[in-house]
């Protein structure tokens, strides 16, 4: 309900934000909400232009800009990582406008690169192969 409600409310995204700055709430509410999205969200990135997309945006940018204030959020983010980054870079070769995906993934890679936590390396690392040659791909693919 809360998702829809800062659909027709854009400003309700600032409660997110607080509760993402909020010391002793945020990692509670950045596992809510990466789980929430990760979940029930992420095939709304196909089309980029939506007002459901430019919320899950803002959104995971929140919640991986958090990420580099307060390192605990990784406990919340570390179960989700892989299986993000892995549906953003198939819907970033099956989408006809991967723009949304690509930025999720610029979320990820700079948030893991700024807090240099070797947990989410870890986490990350074997990805690293296939989000290279599907990036790759995307930049030798003709435009359309």
């Amino acid at each position: 309900r809360l998702f829809d409600a800062m659909l027709e409310t854009a400003a309700l995204t600032k409660i997110a934000a607080w509760l993402l700055s909020n010391q002793i709430l945020n990692l509670h509410c950045a596992d809510v909400l990466i789980t929430y999205l990760v979940c029930h969200k992420l095939d709304a990135l196909s089309l980029p232009d939506s007002p459901q997309t430019i919320l899950i945006l803002r959104l995971f940018h929140l919640i991986f800009s958090a990420l580099s204030k307060y390192h605990d959020i990784e406990l919340a983010i570390r179960p989700h990582a892989a299986e993000l980054v892995q549906v953003c870079l198939k819907g970033a070769q099956s989408s006809a406008d991967p723009s949304a995906h690509i930025r999720v993934l610029r979320y990820i890679f700079r948030s893991f690169h700024h807090t240099k936590i070797d947990s989410l390396y870890r986490e990350f690392a074997p990805l690293l192969p296939e989000a290279v040659t599907t990036l790759l791909a995307l930049l030798d693919a003709p435009d359309e």
